[in-house]
């Protein structure tokens, strides 16, 4: 099913106040002028589009909500070029496929910018104790929807069979696999951002809806660059003797790199094996087994404060093993 576009009075709402007048003290109300009008969504939109984004632009709410706003409206325009691929395909009567255009684009630029601004910020406690608790949330988003542009859940969730056909899992297969071969820099890149997000969960206690959902497109994401990438290259890295990736460096992908180091992994130049603490290396026969696992534990972890926590980590625990998600009726009381 499509995702509707937003409409243009949905695009024309009103932003949230200046952060300057949320912040304030009710004497320091008393004294201020009215707030200015803060414009609409899409001025704000546009503004980082063109690279003339103003301070009221980078209050943390009105970049949420223009982060999200430029992703549901790529997505929604990826999916219609891709349909209308698919009805071209299937078309014999079609000479030329249909010409797109700039909806993609209209949209790209400015998600691209918003998302470079939240993942460059940091999610470790020890950087992050003085930063406000909206400013880690536009951080955790930015990675999160950086990961889903790229691999969109439509695709994660068959792979790892989740509520799918055996034929739905061998398409999104075939599918991620070409999206990950096809362009490597940014699915490491991808990876590198799950990695930071896997460690924000293992940190943190985390037990709202979104973040629960969070872990769980980390997961399948790193589930799925395991598979597609990693095991098909690294064949038997763990049995073979002598193999020249059983001795290759180590790139620790959650913690703290260096540009030069980071750089050079993302765009193939080294062949370090990736690790991430608490899943160790990512090239092994037990790699994918040790995701589910410790997704496992982390959702345990806030199943005191969180059923959906407490259902995922039996899902987890299921997956570890191989079997695909069961999904039990609930028989609890409304």
């Amino acid at each position: 099913m499509l995702p509707p576009l937003l409409s243009i009075h949905e695009l024309q709402i009103a932003l949230p106040g200046a952060e300057s007048s949320w912040a304030s003290s009710y004497e320091e109300w008393s004294f201020r002028a009215p707030p200015s009008s803060t414009g609409s969504v899409c001025s704000a939109i546009a503004r980082v589009s063109a690279g003339v984004a103003t301070q009221e632009d980078s209050g943390q709410p009105t970049r949420l909500i223009a982060l999200f706003t430029t992703f549901v409206q790529q997505v929604a325009s990826q999916n219609l070029s891709r349909v209308m691929m698919e009805c071209h395909e299937a078309d014999a009567n079609q000479m030329s496929a249909p010409a797109l255009g700039p909806t993609d684009k209209l949209w790209q630029t400015p998600f691209d910018a918003l998302s470079k601004t939240g993942c460059s910020q940091p999610l470790s406690q020890a950087a992050a104790q003085d930063i406000r608790p909206d400013a880690i949330a536009f951080a955790v988003d930015a990675r999160l929807l950086a990961i889903l542009a790229f691999t969109p859940s439509r695709l994660l969730l068959p792979f790892s069979k989740w509520q799918t056909s055996a034929h739905g899992c061998s398409k999104a297969r075939q599918e991620l696999l070409e999206i990950l071969s096809n362009d490597a820099p940014r699915a490491r890149y991808c990876l590198y951002l799950s990695a930071q997000l896997f460690r924000h969960f293992r940190t943190t206690q985390a037990s709202s809806y979104f973040d629960t959902l969070a872990l769980l497109m980390c997961v399948l994401y790193l589930v799925s660059y395991i598979e597609l990438v990693e095991l098909r290259q690294r064949p038997g890295t763990t049995s073979r003797a002598g193999d020249t990736t059983s001795v290759a460096k180590a790139i620790r992908l959650d913690q703290a790199l260096g540009d030069g180091e980071r750089d050079d992994w993302l765009n193939g130049k080294c062949q370090s094996r990736p690790h991430v603490t608490g899943l160790g290396l990512l090239d092994t026969d037990r790699s994918v087994a040790r995701v589910f696992k410790e997704a496992s534990r982390i959702s345990m972890d806030n199943a005191a404060r969180s059923t959906l926590a407490k259902a995922m980590s039996a899902i987890y625990a299921s997956q570890a093993t191989g079997r695909p998600p069961d999904f039990p009726n609930d028989q609890s009381e409304s």
